[in-house]
């Protein structure tokens, strides 16, 4: 499981994403970044998808 958060996000505290995160035994990358953080940093979350797709081969 790969879990992108942005860590400007005041959607969820970012305590909460973390220790989801380490809960599901998850690759995490943070990101300083808004709740969507798809949006405004589309280039940083395609580049962690591609790596995750990689390493699954």
């Amino acid at each position: 499981m790969v879990s992108s958060k942005g860590v400007r996000s005041r959607g969820l505290m970012v305590g909460t994403q973390r220790y989801m995160a380490k809960r599901a035994h998850a690759h995490s990358v943070e990101v300083r970044a808004s709740h969507s953080v798809a949006v405004s940093q589309p280039k940083t979350v395609a580049g962690v998808i591609e790596k995750a797709a990689r390493a699954t081969r």
